[in-house]
């Protein structure tokens, strides 16, 4: 898996980043090397990009209980490339890791803790302070893109989070309220939703005179309506106290005041009238633009739910097609087992075999000693039996047979066959 996974990374230096394809198959391979507890994986989580190392790790987080889902965040945290944040890697791997936690209800705590030591180790590694890519980093991957809830999270409620907020403070308020130098494009809504949510902090952090005038340069070109909103909310005004201090033209006057300014001048009254006239206008532009926006948003949703039903319907045949692939490799083994064993019970029936044809063999040759020992036995006790009448024959041979010479005769022959008869000769 090492040389696949070293291939990838070989591929996305040489052209910048994975195709789609080879981007798939790092999420499948460290998916698996993830959920079989592989330490490899935890290096190229850092080295290939982002949203396929995030997402084959989220993937994972979501098949766990709760407490391996805390053990494995903790292992990720205390990865060296985590660390060492070289390039801002793991600010942003930290960020979107953090982000999708909220996002797909893995637990609060755990988001914060991942966005808490993120944010910590931006800080840390940095030797430019909040520098430009690190506020691209966290606009881009958690301000705009985490669920507007999480600037609801009430964070003096986790005591843990303490030790975190000056890191967390500092990177993001330089990230909705950045140096002006820096000429970067920020939604002002978001610098109201992060000056609100820090109202929960429990630790208050005193900005110094540059900040605040940092700080008030953006809010004097804030839409009437969000000024609103930060003035009139007096628990804002309790936590921010003078730091933050209205116009004469933001603060919010008597209704019968403005009626007396509107009607001493006739002038300015056509003028407000004027002003009126092209703010609805505007509104009329943008309602449009609206539409048009809405529209949109509504075409890519239905695409997105196409994309992902089909990709639901993918990963189907894909589990399928790997579980069947399993059972086929299973039954692969299974049968080699018994292969093996069949090759072991015949090279014991050969070795039996080889045996039992020697023991016959043996049996064979001692039958034949044995055969050949009672035959030669039986001839010499015969021998020695009919010794006696061979030379009483030896004697008479050549004499005349008369009547009684035939009668010993055949009393002799009697007699041999009688001593043949118990010798086992049968006639």
């Amino acid at each position: 898996m090492k040389q696949e996974l070293e291939l990838l990374y070989e591929k996305q230096k040489k052209n910048s980043r994975l195709s789609k394809t080879d981007g798939k198959k790092f999420i499948d391979i460290s998916t698996k090397m993830l959920n079989e507890d592989n330490e490899l994986i935890y290096e190229y989580l850092f080295k290939i990009g982002p949203e396929y190392g995030m997402e084959s790790f989220m993937r994972h987080l979501k098949s766990l209980k709760k407490d391996e889902k805390d053990r494995k965040i903790q292992r990720f945290l205390e990865q060296p490339e985590f660390k060492k944040n070289n390039s801002n890697t793991a600010l942003k791997r930290g960020l979107i890791l953090s982000r999708e936690i909220f996002n797909q209800d893995l637990g609060i705590e755990q988001s914060l803790k991942v966005l808490g030591q993120t944010c910590k180790v931006a800080i840390k590694s940095s030797k430019s302070g909040v520098n430009s890519q690190i506020i691209n980093y966290t606009y881009q991957d958690f301000v705009i893109a985490v669920n507007p809830k999480f600037y609801n999270i009430e964070m003096s409620k986790y005591i843990f989070i303490e030790e975190y907020l000056v890191y967390i403070d500092e990177i993001f308020r330089n990230t909705v309220f950045p140096k002006l130098d820096l000429k970067m494009e920020i939604d002002s809504k978001y610098q109201l939703e992060i000056l609100k949510w820090f109202k929960s902090f429990k630790t208050r952090f005193n900005l110094n005179a540059k900040e605040m005038e940092n700080i008030n340069s953006y809010i004097e070109s804030w839409p009437e309506d969000l000024k609103k909103i930060l003035f009139e909310d007096n628990d804002m005004v309790a936590v921010y106290g003078k730091d933050i201090e209205p116009k004469e033209s933001d603060k919010p006057k008597e209704e019968i005041d403005i009626v007396k300014e509107i009607f001493q001048d006739k002038d300015i009254f056509n003028q407000m009238i004027d002003s009126i006239k092209e703010m609805e206008k505007g509104f009329l532009i943008k309602d449009k633009e609206l539409e048009k926006v809405t529209a949109n948003l509504s075409f890519y949703r239905t695409e997105y739910e196409k994309i992902k039903l089909e990709n639901n319907k993918l990963q189907n045949q894909l589990d399928n097609l790997i579980k069947t692939n399993k059972i086929e490799i299973e039954k692969k083994e299974e049968l080699s087992i018994e292969n093996n064993k069949l090759k072991e019970m015949i090279k014991e029936l050969k070795e039996k075999e080889e045996k039992y044809q020697q023991q016959v063999e043996d049996v064979f040759a001692n039958s034949e000693i044995m055969k050949k020992s009672t035959v030669d036995g039986f001839k010499k006790t015969l021998g020695s039996n009919l010794r006696i009448y061979y030379k009483e024959f030896e004697d008479i041979k050549d004499e005349k047979v008369d009547e009684d010479m035939g009668e010993i005769m055949k009393m002799k022959v009697k007699e041999i066959f009688e001593e043949l008869s118990k010798q086992g000769v049968e006639f």
